[in-house]
């Protein structure tokens, strides 16, 4: 289960899982996405505790909503930094300030709620960061999960020999774009690897091809150890157009029949 409540309100209300929310009291793991900061706010402020105050509330409503519970809690604190499109983005200006503003929300974390887990979740790609987006990772001791976002977009692999390529890619900074690199990566640190995002953009291709590829890549690296696949979630949000739905939409007939039929 994936929930996002990541803008500044949305981090402390939480209105999913408070009580009478549609996800209070859910029982099994939970990925929740809560953000980090908002327009206008800066990774230098963070690390100076500009914000400690919104981050310690945040933290100890999910740490009330979710006590007790048998499943997991998965934070994915900033997720997506390594893109440019939302307010948490990191860059080879703010990099070194996102590091200590990470380090400084783990502190809380395990101070407030050390029973969950911070999760590290990168996009499948950098976008705008002008950097090897891996000098970004705060350390091994501040990270519990290492994640990817990994859609199938830009481009859209349809064919065998289209994936093959694009689970080794590579950037021009040598940093991973592939899953494949994701993982390697995962495991160079000596942690297990999630896929809290994954799916199909309607708006570029119906591909059962992707949905077998990923199927036999979660069973392949299954586990808990470093560089194993520890939970993975698909995107099936009514969102952006409807193009991302595989259930509740006949936009991807393919990859839903094929998804149905493996998973």
């Amino acid at each position: 289960m994936s929930l996002w409540e990541d803008d500044n309100t949305a981090m402390v209300a939480l209105e999913g899982l408070r009580p009478g929310g549609e996800y209070a009291g859910w029982q099994g793991p939970m990925d929740i996405a809560i953000g980090a900061i908002g327009p206008g706010e800066t990774w230098e402020e963070a690390a100076r505790g500009a914000y400690d105050a919104r981050w310690r509330a945040s933290l100890s409503n999910l740490q009330e909503y979710r006590r007790g519970l048998p499943g997991t809690t998965y934070i994915r604190f900033a997720h997506e930094m390594n893109g440019d499109w939302y307010p948490w983005s990191v860059d080879v200006d703010n990099y070194r300030a996102f590091i200590e503003a990470w380090r400084r929300f783990r502190a809380m974390q395990q101070e407030i709620f050390p029973s969950s887990q911070m999760v590290f979740s990168a996009n499948r790609e950098a976008v705008g960061t002008g950097m090897d987006w891996r000098q970004m990772f705060p350390g091994a001791q501040y990270v519990d999960v290492m994640g990817v976002d990994y859609y199938n977009q830009w481009p859209c692999v349809e064919t065998q020999e289209e994936w093959n390529y694009a689970v080794v890619e590579k950037d021009e900074y040598g940093a991973p774009r592939g899953i494949e690199p994701h993982r390697q990566f995962a495991r160079s640190v000596g942690l297990p690897l999630a896929v809290p995002e994954w799916g199909c953009n309607a708006d570029q291709c119906d591909s059962p091809v992707y949905i077998e590829n990923m199927y036999d890549y979660f069973r392949a690296h299954a586990g808990s150890g470093p560089g194993e696949l520890l939970y993975e979630s698909l995107f099936n949000v009514d969102f952006g157009g409807d193009r991302w739905r595989l259930y509740g939409s006949d936009r991807m007939p393919l990859a839903a029949a094929r998804y149905r039929e493996l998973f």
